[in-house]
């Protein structure tokens, strides 16, 4: 399978293409790049008032929150950390004595 292509675009032609008043003979391509070059409209454009709406009705923060976001992940992770830790202790600690009932290692009772 070959990548190779023959007809390779030069320079002079991809500079061409992006010369807008130029065009590149082909309809689509050309208004393919006047669409692209274009001037942002409509959503860009009120991207602004929208934060600003959203900080107003406060459902968008204005102080940063890095150092709380960092404290409440490593708190998470201590927690999580410590009732694995328990959880596999619990586990050993019962499959430990299901072997030995098993294996009549306990005492029998009186």
């Amino acid at each position: 399978m070959s990548t190779r292509h023959g007809s390779r675009l030069s320079r002079r032609s991809a500079d061409k293409a992006l010369d807008l008043h130029a065009g590149t003979g082909a309809p689509q391509l050309d208004a393919l790049l006047r669409a692209a070059a274009a001037p942002a409209s409509g959503e860009a454009a009120g991207e602004a008032a929208a934060l600003a709406t959203f900080r107003a009705a406060g459902l968008l923060s204005t102080t940063p929150t890095g150092r709380l976001t960092i404290m409440k992940r490593a708190t998470s992770r201590l927690l999580t950390a410590k009732a694995l830790a328990i959880g596999v202790i619990a586990v050993s600690g019962a499959g430990g004595v299901a072997l030995a009932a098993t294996t009549g290692h306990l005492p029998n009772p009186a």
